[in-house]
């Protein structure tokens, strides 16, 4: 993900996603607008880069979240070690299909 240097909005809502948010969405310096709501993410909530000005809306529908504003998190060691795996392969998918629609339009103009 770090590698599209143009990314500033993300929408990752309502895709059945579990498992922790990857750090590295909290990393990429042009992502300013990201909405992971609805999905079933567990884990504090980055408090940098996109996150740290994150609307409520935004991970609203994602109980086991925990961290800015949604209050403390439980006393739990989240490594986002979990993440590895079908949360980022459900990203990249998402991501080669927007990429895909994107290099198809650009044939066009």
């Amino acid at each position: 993900l770090s590698s599209l240097p143009i990314l500033g909005t993300l929408d990752l809502s309502e895709n059945q996603l579990t498992g922790s948010i990857p750090q590295q969405l909290s990393s990429m310096e042009s992502l300013v607008s990201i909405n992971v709501s609805y999905n079933h993410l567990s884990g504090p909530v980055p408090v940098t880069g996109a996150f740290l000005e994150v609307n409520v809306s935004s991970i609203a529908g994602n109980p086991g979240l925990c961290g800015s504003t949604l209050g403390p998190c439980p006393s739990h060691n989240y490594s986002g070690q979990r993440i590895i795996g079908a949360w980022v392969a459900d990203v990249l998918l998402v991501l080669g299909v927007l990429m895909a629609l994107v290099g198809s339009c650009s044939l066009y103009w």
